[in-house]
């Protein structure tokens, strides 16, 4: 190699070290595992409310649709095991399968007609966060359930209030 060609490789190397899949929107930054790919799928901004959608793909194929999705709140609430319901009725007809609740989230296991997939629900001052994963199937969620954990796990939140 030519000195050339090393100068051009030691500046490129920083960027291949520390380059990641990261999706960014206005409330947040999430890492996303180097064997996913993502698509961004539809975008709604309101008054009160945002939701991000991306299709999550491995080898160019689908394997879930993500939704992060940001709300007002009217005052800082704690959610919990006891009222989640209230806080995810508009999702759409769910049947919960299971919960777990961690330390300062809901995590959500849930079933409707056509897909599975988990919710990661929580709540910081006014905004309510809801990290919604949507699996075709249960082989799906078992299969990802990991990596939906280590995604929702790196978020780092960029605004403390609406």
């Amino acid at each position: 190699m030519n000195k050339y060609t090393i100068v051009f490789l030691s500046l490129l190397s920083p960027i291949f070290v520390y380059s990641q899949n990261k999706i960014e929107n206005t409330y947040c930054n999430m890492l996303v595992s180097d064997s996913i790919n993502f698509e961004p799928f539809k975008k709604i901004n309101e008054e009160k409310g945002f939701i991000d959608s991306y299709k999550l793909l491995v080898n160019s194929k689908p394997i879930c649709v993500l939704f992060l999705m940001f709300n007002k709140l009217e005052a800082q609430v704690n959610v919990g095991e006891e009222n989640y319901k209230d806080y995810i009725f508009d999702i759409g007809e769910l049947n919960v399968l299971k919960t777990e609740q961690e330390d300062t989230y809901l995590k959500i296991y849930y079933k409707d007609k056509k897909v599975q997939g988990i919710i990661y629900l929580e709540s910081k001052n006014d905004i309510l966060y809801r990290f919604v994963f949507m699996f075709p199937n249960e082989d799906y969620l078992l299969k990802y359930d990991k990596i939906a954990d280590s995604m929702f796990s790196s978020i780092e939140y960029k605004k403390s209030t609406w």
